[in-house]
């Protein structure tokens, strides 16, 4: 109450709260000061390394976290990623390589095109190309050869001299007729340079550029084969790329060394000697080329056809010496992802020029350090990613002359090299000034702010406890507003500006934080409700919904945004009161704390509780569970007062600058969050929730005390609302024997009622008013009269006397009083819609001396009534709350929790019956009870409960007499269900266990005993009765109908299955059943056999039906489900079978080595030798092909699917072919690939993926 705002009671915030303020006990105005936190200094809450992002609630100085922070991080944002010089925007071409745009799967061809750029004596041959006069394109080609080397020609320019940091490839992309699909990079590399070797060679003037590529990236391997008798064949074999195995290498030397190892041919046959078995194969490099590429193969095959990536590393050296040849690595091409058949390709490139390396991904280059090795080693310690990802390694020849990056030809350059300037001018010049006026603007703005905020700040927090009235508090929310306001003013002043640059940068995240918040058309108001005190709220201070800034910079402020208000609350404003229930609060919480320790000694000691004295209490264990929790809140109930609650306004006019006409009220708080955050500041939380609409008329408060205030209420604006309502009627005043003031009622609850008074003049609505009666005062607990009676001590709680009859004190107890004085019923009327009663505004007190809780429950029935009558020809009213305070106060709850702290809390009122006594059921259960003796209660319940929240009750008092006679009542009934259970048992119990297991075989050759047919469901719930230990059991009645068909009300089931519902019965069992049941023929529905076992007027329609549904549902999987594929060879198109149509084994397997076929009967099992995939009903089977397809590389086209035999059509659903995953796990679909790929040994055939482009043959 007061220090922390409210919150959903949990175990955290209980134990935190009385520990959070420790106030001394003379309370004066510093102790208050430090209790608001004005004593806190600069706030540092804000800063790195763990900066707060929310409104902080520590410091009410601070205004860090506001808004203004996001201007911050915009302007921030806007000078770091738009530079304004153009100077550092232009690419250094000598320096800095140029990217290329990923054109969306179009890695491979940029790594490769990067690659070879870089290679001067490839780039100069692009060059040096001319077309020739009046060429035609051969007949039969894709692409002409003239539009393919111009656009490389104008690619490889603009690599060289753009001044952007990134090109694109994608005229080359179209020319070529590439897909968006992800291809090999090596096989775009050999499909690309056969291509131009064959483009180039259509004409004379060309053979000199196509010599040149030729002789500089390809080499020749001898292969010599030699016998022992020696005949030798050598054979030359050219390569671009070099292709190297590495799947058992660790480093490229010891790669080549087992390629160039000799290898013996066994199944050779010479044709000199005729011999098989003594030949021997030999590899030598021949013409090692000035460039070597070098693929390595990172890709295999698993003994199931999975194609697989090899992952191991493999050291590769910087220099590498290949016969007489010394190399120096040049790029690295990088396949980034665990699969093979999909990733991203990077590359690794020495620039020719500065020699540096630089990271070629895509668009980005930046530098990298030199990769590979100086010295391969057995084993690395570094693993690094170019390692476990290199797929090429090209080497160029060590001292090679023609190393210097060629210059661009002038009738090359001339159009090229103008427009990419013109461009570039004219975008770096729209760009400069684009973000010059954002830059400049954000500037203005954000100056203008950050001065105002920082004459807001209190910087001198230590002086302000000397001139408390040098500071006022103003709403937070106010401060969000017109941050969020001047930034939608500045985008709508900017539109073209924030469009074209803000929105187009990262910076477009803060701007949407900003831009969050808009302000309502007709304007803004912002407040904060005061205490019952009329000062400043304890809980609004501490829970940030306030903050203490400047008061001559608020005035300034709020002059400048033209914010309506009529008053300031100053540093002189906080409440010492607020203070004192907060420390008293406090005191409760530890006192509470203390009085735990006895509770959980009472409930470890239940069951060995026992009467050790005269003077003996009941407690309830759920009330000892729930002791904290009931406690804190019977002391908010005790101490709530029903008081004035105050709200300062703060209305904003945000459409333009300048003040406006209307006149900001300071009226009565409606708002729940405000009462609620109230509740913990001492003030109490008022009975009724009454509010004007927001378009009420402005209304003007003096301030009459601190209780209360009166209201100038100008009377055209209730016409004016009245009017504009509509369908709802005006609302009502609440007077204080005055009539046209309107005035909050002050309730007091603790000891009396005071009754308000409502009347309205109006239209004829009369309301009477009703003087406040004082109720007599509450019996205390523990006078002497209270334990005087005398009462019989039992000596165990666990045997209860025999309980004499105890007159019906009920009826006589309601409405009388100790002091005999009459209570009258004080009735506080009020007209409000019909689905919004609230039921505090209707304030009834009747007491008494035996249970007060339940006299007022009868009030309330008495209100209810009393409503209905009085309200009849009223009109209905909507009265709509007030807004609430600001997002940040965190203490709303849920209704249900509303709810529960409204309802009164009396400690082990769960122990009284709805007559006001001892609730008999209660007192015959032993564990909803503990006995306490006097010492124990008092210890439990003084100076914690007050008598309205307690119900004592002594061991020795009898229960409800009237409670008695219904439970006595019941449990006769549930005794005599008890003995009718015992006889059923006893008669057919053994019957019943027999029957329900029983079936028959229908239409059997022998004669059938049985004539009569009972539900198995009734039979399972009578077991079921039998073995329950309930005190209240429930015979089972027999049932027919569930085995009758809907649409003819026959029989449709089956009885030759133990699973069914249909139970065969012969003729005795059948009257043994109903006799012991006690019904007859007529009472139950007959279903009779006849002598073959079939049901009398079976309906054969409906069955059939019935039946395909149930069968078809195992073949619909909406939801999805898994289905197991498992592969089969091909070696024969369909399994062998025999005569009989048995599956047989191969033709060549040894009996004794075939083992029996053990189906998987687990799903880990299947899994391990069968592709799962997730699929739903509605797929056909040609979807499931096509994800074996993405999962094997089989075709769609190559693949069969069997299941069980049967061969499954593409165009049926898994539904159509009746696939049940269930049975699946047993037997997997098969699956039969009719052109099965063996495990290669080289390179996959080129033109795979490339078939529908330019690259493909012609």
């Amino acid at each position: 109450m007061g220090c922390v705002t409210k919150r959903r009671n949990t175990g955290t915030s209980r134990r935190n709260v009385s520990n959070e303020c420790e106030i001394p006990d003379e309370i004066d105005f510093d102790t208050a000061w430090k209790v608001y936190m004005l004593n806190k200094s600069a706030c540092l809450l804000h800063y790195v390394p763990n900066p707060k992002t929310k409104n902080c609630r520590d410091n009410p100085y601070c205004l860090g976290r506001l808004g203004l922070e996001k201007w911050d991080k915009l302007l921030s944002c806007i000078k770091n990623e738009n530079k304004t010089n153009t100077d550092l925007d232009r690419r250094d071409i000598a320096r800095i390589p140029c990217g290329l745009v990923n054109l969306g799967n179009s890695c491979y061809v940029n790594s490769f095109l990067q690659i070879f750029f870089n290679d001067p004596v490839f780039r100069k041959c692009i060059y040096d190309w001319r077309p020739v006069a009046n060429f035609v394109k051969p007949e039969g080609e894709k692409i002409n050869i003239e539009e393919l080397m111009h656009c490389i020609q104008k690619l490889f320019i603009t690599l060289q001299i753009t001044p952007y940091e990134d090109t694109s490839a994608e005229g080359l992309v179209k020319l070529l007729q590439l897909d968006g699909n992800q291809h090999d990079a090596l096989e775009f590399q050999i499909l690309f340079f056969g291509k131009l070797e064959k483009l180039l060679s259509y004409h004379v003037q060309w053979h000199g550029v196509r010599e040149t590529i030729l002789k500089r990236f390809q080499g020749a391997i001898t292969q010599t084969i030699s016998c022992k008798c020696g005949r030798r064949s050598v054979t030359e074999l050219p390569f671009n790329p070099f292709y190297l195995s590495i799947e058992k290498a660790r480093s490229l030397s010891k790669a080549l060394e087992y390629y160039f190892l000799p290898e013996e041919l066994p199944d050779y046959k010479c044709s000199e000697c005729g011999q098989t078995g003594s030949a021997q194969n030999r590899l030598a490099i021949k013409e090692p080329p000035p460039v070597l590429t070098i693929q390595l193969n990172r890709f295999t095959y698993d003994a199931v056809g999975h194609k697989k990536k090899i992952h191991s590393p493999l050291q590769y050296p910087r220099v590498l010496q290949l016969g007489d040849v010394k190399y120096d690595i040049c790029a690295v091409m990088i396949h980034e992802g665990p699969n093979a058949d999909c990733g991203h390709y990077y590359d690794l490139i020495k620039h020719p020029g500065t020699r540096q390396w630089f990271t070629y991904n895509d668009e980005v280059v930046k530098p990298s350090a030199t990769p590979g090795v100086s010295v391969e080693k057995e084993r690395t310690s570094k693993v690094t990613a170019d390692m476990k990802g290199c797929y090429a390694l090209v080497y160029r020849q060590e001292n090679e002359e023609n190393s210097a990056i060629p210059a661009v030809p002038e009738d090359l350059l001339g159009d090229i090299a103008n427009k990419l300037e013109e461009e570039f001018i004219a975008q770096t010049s729209a760009t400069t000034e684009m973000t010059l006026r954002l830059k400049n603007t954000v500037e203005d703005y954000h100056k203008r702010l950050t001065d105002t905020f920082d004459k807001l700040q209190v910087k001198k927090s230590e002086k302000m406890l000397k001139n408390p009235d040098d500071i006022v508090f103003i709403p937070t929310e106010l401060f969000s507003t017109v941050l969020s306001y001047e930034f939608s003013k500045m985008v709508e002043n900017n539109d073209e500006v924030f469009k074209n640059v803000a929105n187009n940068t990262r910076s477009a995240a803060v701007i949407k934080s900003l831009n969050c918040k808009n302000t309502h058309e007709s304007g803004s108001k912002s407040s904060f409700s005061l205490c019952i005190h009329n000062r400043v709220s304890l809980g609004s201070v501490r829970s940030g919904a306030i903050k203490a800034v400047m008061k001559s910079a608020a005035r300034n402020f709020l002059t400048s945004y033209g914010v309506e208000f009529v008053d300031l609350k100053t540093g002189s404003d906080i409440c010492l009161e607020c203070v004192e229930a907060l420390k008293a609060r406090n005191e409760f919480v530890r006192k509470v704390q203390l009085k735990e320790k006895l509770v959980k000694q009472l409930l470890r000691e239940k069951s060995k509780r026992y009467y050790h004295s005269e003077n003996c209490f009941w407690v309830s264990v759920r009330c000892l569970s729930q002791y904290r929790q009931l406690a804190l809140r019977a002391h908010e109930q005790s101490i709530k007062s029903y008081a004035e609650i105050t709200e300062l306004n703060y209305f904003w006019q945000c459409k333009r600058f300048g003040k406006q006409e209307s006149v900001t009220d300071c009226d009565p708080s409606t708002s729940e969050v405000s009462q609620r955050l109230l509740l913990e500041t001492g003030s109490g939380k008022a009975v009724d929730e009454f509010g004007l609409p927001d378009d009420f008329g402005p209304v003007t408060f003096s301030n009459n005390g601190g209780d209360s205030s009166e209201a100038a209420i100008n009377g055209s604006s209730i016409e004016g609302n009245s009017s504009a309502t509509g369908d709802t009627s005006e609302q009502n005043t609440f007077v204080d024997g005055k009539q046209g003031s309107r005035k909050r009622a002050v309730l007091y609850c603790k000891d009396q009622v005071v009754g308000s008074v409502m009347e309205k003049c109006t239209d004829g609505y009369q309301i009477s008013i009703v003087d406040n009666l004082d109720s007599s005062k509450k019996q205390k607990l523990f006078d002497s009269d209270t334990y005087s009676t005398t009462r019989q001590t039992r000596s165990s709680s666990e045997s209860p006397p025999d309980i004499a009859e105890v007159p019906d004190m009920v009826s006589t107890a309601i409405g009388k009083n100790e002091c005999d004085e009459d209570v009258n019923e004080t009735q506080v009327e009020q007209s409000t819609d019909t689905n919004e009663i609230c039921s505090d505004n209707l304030v009834a007190a009747t007491f008494d001396e035996f249970d007060p809780s339940h006299s007022g429950k009868e009030s309330s029935e008495q209100q209810s009534s009393t409503i209905d009558d009085n309200t009849q020809g009223l009109s209905e009213s909507n009265i709509q709350p007030r807004d609430t305070l600001q997002e940040d106060v965190d203490c709303t709850q849920s209704e249900e929790d509303e709810e529960e702290e409204e309802s009164l809390v009396v400690f082990n009122g769960d122990l009284r019956c709805e007559h006001g006594l001892l609730d008999y059921e209660c007192w015959m259960t032993n564990e909803r009870r503990i006995v306490v003796d006097e010492n124990e209660w008092k210890e439990l319940t003084v100076g914690i409960f007050e008598p309205d929240h307690l119900w004592c009750v002594s061991v020795d008092e009898f229960p409800c007499s009237i409670c008695k006679s219904g439970y006595l009542y019941k449990k006769d009934d549930w005794e005599e269900t008890l003995r009718r259970m015992k006889e059923i048992r006893l008669a057919i119990g053994e019957l019943i266990r027999t029957a329900v297991r029983r079936t028959i075989t229908v239409k059997s050759p022998t004669p059938q005993i049985y004539q009569r047919v009972i539900c198995r469901n009734f039979l399972k719930n009578l077991i079921s009765a039998f073995k329950s230990r309930v005190r209240n059991p429930t015979i089972p009645t027999i049932c027919q109908d569930c085995m009758l068909c809907s649409l003819h009300k026959k029989p449709c089931v089956l009885i030759d299955n133990t699973e069914g519902l249909a139970v065969p019965l012969t003729l005795e069992e059948w009257q043994k059943i109903l006799a012991a049941m006690q019904i007859s023929d007529d009472d139950v529905m007959l279903i009779c056999l006849d002598n073959k076992g079939v049901c009398e007027m079976f309906c054969d329609e409906c069955f059939r039906q019935q039946q395909l549904q149930v069968e078809h549902q195992r073949f619909v999987y909406e939801n999805g489900a898994e289905i197991y594929v498992k592969l089969k060879s091909d070696k024969n198109d369909e399994p062998i079978k025999t005569a009989n149509g048995d599956l047989i084994a191969p033709f060549n397997a040894t009996p004794s080595l075939i083992r029996p076929e053990r189906h998987a009967t687990t799903r880990r099992a299947v899994a391990k030798c069968s592709m799962v995939f997730k699929m739903t009903s509605l797929n056909t089977i040609h979807q499931l092909k096509i994800k074996i397809y993405q999962k094997t590389g089989q075709l769609p086209n190559d693949q069969l699917i069997y299941m069980k035999e049967r061969l499954l059509n593409d165009s049926d659903t898994l539904e159509e072919a009746r696939v049940d995953p269930q049975e699946l796990i047993e037997t997997p679909l098969t699956l039969i690939v009719q052109q099965p790929t063996e495990i290669p040994t080289e390179p996959r055939q080129l033109e795979r993926g490339f078939a529908d482009t330019a690259l493909s043959h012609s």
